[in-house]
């Protein structure tokens, strides 16, 4: 049972790690993206205006569903709106459209909610004591390594790409990622809600940047 059990929290920082590495890659190209396109300082600012709008209703929606449907389902809900965002991404570049690099945030703002679901994983298998204390540390620390590493390598994709027709190619492979997570976490992740699931802090800011 503790094998399995760590076995499981474990998962949830690979998760974690692979999820904010392609979110902090994001965060470096999309910038780039904009002001490619001939996009204006408040429309660069605008990218995560509409993130956060989507954050406002997602985070409230996607809480209850994490209670009433499980971590599992809110997982696979906001890796396939990653999938969905980062996809649009790559096709505003391709097709040269600020507009739709904009509408792009949208369905990453309403379903991202990795943190919180993962946060919510450790609290249902750990006692609260200074065994969660430590495993949330380590989920933390894994968001943290997740996002350090992936503006360097956005930062890398960009100057290997250019500004050609390999362009949105960062972005298709940022969408890629969470598309390959699907799979995995359906396959891999066991479902950890429990009726008496006791529930952390809440998480600042929603899920965390995207």
């Amino acid at each position: 049972m503790e094998e399995g059990r760590t076995r499981v929290l474990r998962l949830t920082q690979l998760i974690v790690f692979l999820d904010y590495c392609a979110v902090g890659a994001m965060r470096t190209v999309m910038p780039y993206y904009a002001r490619s396109m001939g996009a204006s300082s408040a429309k660069v600012g605008g990218l995560e205006a509409a993130y956060g709008v989507g954050q406002i209703v997602g985070a409230v929606i996607l809480g209850k569903l994490s209670d009433s449907r499980g971590r599992k389902t809110v997982l696979l809900l906001s890796f396939l709106g990653a999938a969905i965002g980062y996809g649009l991404a790559s096709g505003a570049v391709a097709l040269g459209s600020v507009s739709l690099l904009l509408l792009s945030r949208l369905p990453v703002g309403l379903a991202k909610q990795t943190v919180t679901a993962t946060r919510a994983i450790v609290c249902d298998l750990t006692p609260p004591d200074e065994s969660r204390s430590e495993w949330l540390a380590r989920l933390w620390a894994g968001c943290s390594l997740g996002y350090a590493l992936g503006p360097w390598a956005g930062g890398r994709l960009l100057d290997a790409v250019g500004a050609g027709a390999l362009a949105p190619l960062p972005s298709a492979l940022c969408a890629g990622v969470f598309v390959l997570l699907i799979p995995f976490v359906a396959k891999s992740l066991p479902e950890t809600r429990q009726a008496d699931s006791v529930a952390c802090a809440p998480t600042p800011a929603g899920g965390g940047p995207a």
